[in-house]
């Protein structure tokens, strides 16, 4: 089962389940990334930043008080620039053998619910920066003074 809701109590309950392997990949993405994606919503930078930052201060809490080898973190830039090696990351943390891995999201092959890509052809990972050129100066300077030490823990720069 792959759940990729952002909430953490699911997670927690999961979590505490002995009769569950629960095993959890986490991928994290620079805050500006996730401001610019918000902006689209009309939704300001200083509000996006704080929602990232409670979202990671929940998940940083919660992953605190399990095993640290159930939980394998990856930020999205090192997955969509070398997909090979991470794919082989979660294979080897999920128990699974290694395995040749397409790099393609087939919606013919691959099911994928709630996302616009279900309705398009297959498409290759890559890295999307778009959001370095979404957001003015202003706007992810206002992401990193609510954020910008999250942003570092996970190894952003400013």
């Amino acid at each position: 089962m792959f759940d990729t809701s952002k909430g953490t109590y699911r997670l927690y309950r999961l979590l505490k389940n002995t009769n569950i392997d629960v095993r959890v990949i986490r991928i994290v993405r620079d805050v500006r990334a996730f401001v610019a994606s918000k902006k689209r919503k009309d939704i300001t930078a200083s509000e996006a930043a704080k929602l990232w930052q409670h979202s990671q201060a929940s998940l940083n809490h919660v992953c605190s008080l399990f095993d640290p080898k159930r939980i394998l973190l990856i930020r999205y830039e090192d997955l969509a620039t070398n997909p090979s090696n991470y794919m082989q990351q979660i294979h080897e943390h999920l128990g699974l053998q290694a395995a040749e891995t397409s790099l393609a999201v087939d919606p013919t092959q691959h099911h994928v619910l709630s996302n616009r890509i279900r309705t398009q052809g297959t498409m290759q990972i890559q890295l999307n920066e778009k959001w370095k050129t979404a957001l003015t100066e202003r706007e992810g300077a206002v992401a990193l003074s609510i954020a910008g030490s999250f942003n570092r823990q996970f190894g952003y720069s400013d």
